[in-house]
């Protein structure tokens, strides 16, 4: 008798409904040890086809590879999609051509041990990604969710489990991390300098701001100066490439990384109010020369331009290029 000693919140993402129904015939072969009377019995025996069946159909028609196999590494049992996902025309095939999992499924049998290792000691593993085989030898990404089987004695009689092709968000992610790295060489060999700006904060305050009642922010910082220093505080420098680094004297990038409030003399800070003002608008666009600061206090005076294709609305990540 096959005693499940896997606890629910262990368990993957597996397919609610198999789980559910894997569930229900390990409860029903406890009660058929339990109540041994006839007609207990028999119902315990009507219960247990209605579930059989249901199992099935959800085993046969699942778009999800479905398996049990044995620590030696072999399948006692697969359905029509796992075999598809790896080249056979039938699970018949898998099986009788899969002789040793780890070798003939597995890119790399170590992981293979791995997978092994982990149940061992857990009873359950969740997305375990892995380099798998095709029939024709071809490799490709999948992720695993599967679970320790064991007898009365805690004996490992097999493993059950849910796999997945992983191959196309495998390929996305890398097509992600290529285009990032591509345009953080750009941005960062760029012989203008490029900033990278968090107003997410500043967006909070401006909506608190409305809120309360103040419909005219151009006049309301006008009469309270004091807010534009808030304001400009509230702007997180998020990155800046290597120009950068030259124009404001900064002997490490960390330096510019902090509010931006420590650039600014008291010119520059009516140049940003006029600059949150352009933000706001539809255009989305701001462009002003002013002065401002160096880290070692000497003066400069940049042209600033933000570009609105860096960001929706204020409160993005936003793009100055200074000039």
């Amino acid at each position: 008798m096959a005693v499940n000693f896997v606890l629910k919140e262990n368990l993957p993402r597996l397919a609610p409904a198999i789980l559910q129904a894997l569930e229900e015939k390990h409860e029903l072969l406890k009660r058929q040890d339990d109540e041994m009377t006839l007609r207990n019995l028999r119902t315990i025996t009507e219960d247990m086809k209605e579930i059989e069946e249901k199992y099935q159909e959800i085993f046969e028609n699942s778009p999800i590879g479905i398996f049990q196999s044995t620590p030696a590494g072999k399948y006692l049992n697969l359905n029509p999609a796992l075999a598809h996902i790896y080249g056979y025309s039938s699970r018949q095939e898998m099986m009788e051509n899969v002789r040793d999992i780890a070798s003939q499924i597995y890119a790399d049998p170590h992981e293979r041990e791995q997978f092994i290792s982990f149940l061992q000691a857990h009873d359950s593993i969740q997305d375990f990604e892995m380099r798998n085989l095709r029939k024709d030898g071809s490799i490709f990404w999948t992720s695993t969710s599967a679970r320790t089987v064991r007898d009365a004695d805690g004996n490992i009689l097999y493993y059950e489990g849910f796999l997945q092709d992983i191959s196309g968000r495998k390929q996305a992610q890398k097509a992600l991390t290529q285009s990032q790295a591509r345009y953080q060489d750009l941005f960062d060999s760029s012989p203008i300098s490029l900033w990278e700006e968090d107003y997410s904060a500043l967006k909070k305050r401006i909506e608190a701001l409305q809120k309360s009642g103040i419909t005219d922010l151009r006049a309301y910082f006008s009469s309270h100066p004091d807010m534009i220093v808030e304001l400009t505080s509230l702007v997180t420098v998020t990155d800046a490439n290597r120009a950068s680094m030259e124009i404001y004297h900064a002997r490490q990038k960390e330096d510019l990384l902090k509010n931006l409030s420590e650039l600014f003399v008291e010119e520059t800070r009516q140049d940003f109010l006029r600059e949150i003002m352009g933000l706001m608008s539809p255009a989305g666009r701001f462009t002003w020369e002013g002065k401002d600061k160096a880290l070692d206090a000497s003066d400069h005076d940049p042209g600033t331009r933000f570009d609105p294709a860096a960001f929706d609305t204020i409160g993005e990540d936003l793009a100055p290029i200074i000039a």
